[in-house]
């Protein structure tokens, strides 16, 4: 199993809304937010939700890849179910609370 020093900063936005934010419907705001209070050491600017999206691809070759999100529309993420998360970003062996020891 990684250690949280070891996870991408992919993985770490993935337990970051895993933790806080299951069945919810989010703006990137929210999920900048989310995820910071959780990792404050991840810069704004590498929190990137539309690269994170099941329906979206971006010009990051790492868009599409690691799903975290459906794209809605109007700036609305809705959070995929915590199986996908976990086996589209590596964290099927992660404990749910990623802060535990």
């Amino acid at each position: 199993m990684k250690t949280q020093n070891n996870l991408t900063i992919h993985q770490k936005i993935a337990l970051a809304i895993i933790n806080n934010a299951l069945n919810q419907t989010l703006t990137c705001q929210e999920i900048i937010t989310i995820v910071q209070l959780e990792y404050p050491e991840i810069p704004r600017g590498s929190i990137i939700p539309s690269d994170l999206c099941k329906n979206k691809i971006n010009k990051d070759p790492q868009s599409g890849i690691h799903h975290v999100f459906h794209y809605e529309g109007k700036n609305r993420y809705k959070v995929l179910p915590e199986s996908i998360i976990k086996s589209t970003n590596n964290l099927e062996n992660n404990i749910k609370k990623s802060r535990n020891p």
